[in-house]
């Protein structure tokens, strides 16, 4: 078999030429093989011994555009060792400062979302749509769904029937599906129910259960629209930033909170 040079990953054993791939052949002293390896062919490109000697030596190979995605669209990227595997390089389409927080991968921009770099070579599950439900996420969304966290809440995402909704989103940690949260707090009374928003009001989760909770907190006050952001603080306990109401035609400023009745004031 022949060799074509020193292996990257444990610079001791020799990559042998075999039939689909070039392996190396190093045995580690509890009788474990290195098992790094280079195919000859990636997403329809062959690669030749210029390529392959290129990722020998640095670790990456040069852009290629003729690349064919399982669409059969042609697409640029260099080919590139990470974690003793080999994995795709796009130009300019690194999500900078975030890694997947499955496997620490890079994150790419692509056509139709973004996914890690392990994705693309079918070790890992992280991809995330460019849009869901009609909203397209900002790249702030996609950094934080990609490092385990959830986005804050997001307005008028479209239902099926039509409907427009807020609702904040997580990856879901066994199938890296994208979902969505509804819950705004928990509930201050029952303290087992969650805080949602209803169709006319914001209230709780066991609002038609056994237990009958009747926490509620309406849409607006004195001509203010209570927003998500809002009934998530109040619900933590704390004051809003000052906020500008109306009443009998005059304006006022004033704090919106939880009274020890649980109803929501001025302050």
């Amino acid at each position: 078999m022949k060799k074509i040079g020193t292996c990257p990953i444990c610079y001791q054993g020799q990559l042998l030429e075999f039939e689909d791939k070039f392996q190396c052949n190093f045995m580690h002293s509890d009788q474990t093989f290195c098992n790094f390896f280079i195919y000859k062919s990636y997403s329809g490109k062959n690669l030749n011994l210029e390529i392959v000697l290129d990722l020998i030596l640095n670790h990456e190979t040069k852009f290629y555009s003729d690349f064919v995605n399982e669409s059969g669209q042609k697409f640029e990227a260099a080919l590139k060792i990470s974690n003793g595997f080999i994995g795709f390089k796009f130009k300019n389409q690194i999500l900078e400062n975030c890694k997947c927080v499955n496997c620490e991968g890079e994150i790419y921009r692509s056509l139709k979302g973004f996914g890690c770099e392990n994705f693309f070579l079918k070790r890992c599950g992280m991809f995330v749509y460019r849009s869901y439900n009609g909203v397209n996420l900002t790249d702030d969304h996609v950094k934080l769904l990609v490092s385990g966290e959830m986005t804050p809440f997001i307005s008028n995402f479209l239902s099926n029937s039509g409907k427009y909704f807020t609702a904040k989103l997580y990856v879901n940690d066994s199938d890296f599906r994208v979902l969505f949260d509804y819950k705004i707090g928990d509930c201050p009374k029952c303290k087992f129910g969650s805080i949602m928003k209803m169709e006319k009001f914001y209230g709780c989760s066991n609002f038609l259960s056994d237990i009958k909770c009747d926490f509620i907190i309406w849409p607006s006050i004195f001509g203010y629209e209570i927003s998500f952001l809002d009934v998530e603080i109040i619900l933590s306990g704390d004051s809003t930033e000052s906020k500008s109401f109306e009443w009998n035609s005059k304006s006022f400023e004033g704090c919106l909170s939880l009274d020890e009745s649980l109803k929501l004031r001025v302050i």
